[in-house]
């Protein structure tokens, strides 16, 4: 019997782990304009260390072709100055019209847990290459230097990768 328990509580923790399982999107309405909105909180990528580059998304019918990537580095809080993609080897750098970098810590009971986030004005259809890609890698110049993770490619997938899949599918046709 504590075999089966045991079984079936590794199960679920394995489960849990998986790249393809992780927050909703959330659907709203914008109250000034009345337009349908699509959120999706940050998603890390396929990280190999203690820090780590996450992507979410903002969507708005006002602007449907258009969203914000939000660029979320877990674990530091360190400034970001600029992040690019590559997907299927094209080149996508993001422009972030001057905003500054914001500082979180959205553990309360971990202080020293941080994340330092920045929105990026991107093409609709950008998010739409990274989903359906076959390699697709994410670069952060921070203060200190250059951070890189991969959202797919040959080795695996991330929850980045199946979270962009599950904004994409979220907006309204």
């Amino acid at each position: 019997m504590k075999k089966i328990a045991a079984t079936v509580l590794l199960s679920i923790s394995l489960a849990g782990c998986a790249n393809n399982q992780g927050l909703n999107p959330v659907l709203g309405t914008d109250r000034y304009s009345g337009s349908k909105t699509v959120l999706i909180q940050p998603h890390g990528a396929d990280c190999q260390s203690m820090q780590c580059i996450a992507l979410g998304a903002f969507w708005t019918e006002s602007e449907k072709d258009k969203a914000l990537l939000t660029i979320s580095l877990i674990n530091t809080s360190d400034f970001i100055r600029n992040a690019y993609l590559e997907i299927d080897g094209n080149h996508y750098a993001l422009k972030d019209g001057g905003d500054l970098t914001r500082y979180e810590h959205p553990l309360s009971n971990m202080p020293a847990y941080s994340e330092s986030k920045k929105d990026y004005v991107i093409s609709l259809e950008v998010i739409r290459k990274i989903t359906s890609a076959k390699k697709a890698w994410v670069f952060v110049q921070t203060g200190s230097g250059m951070l890189s993770d991969p959202i797919v490619d040959a080795q695996g997938d991330s929850k980045a990768y199946y979270a962009m899949q599950r904004f994409i599918q979220a907006i309204p046709k």
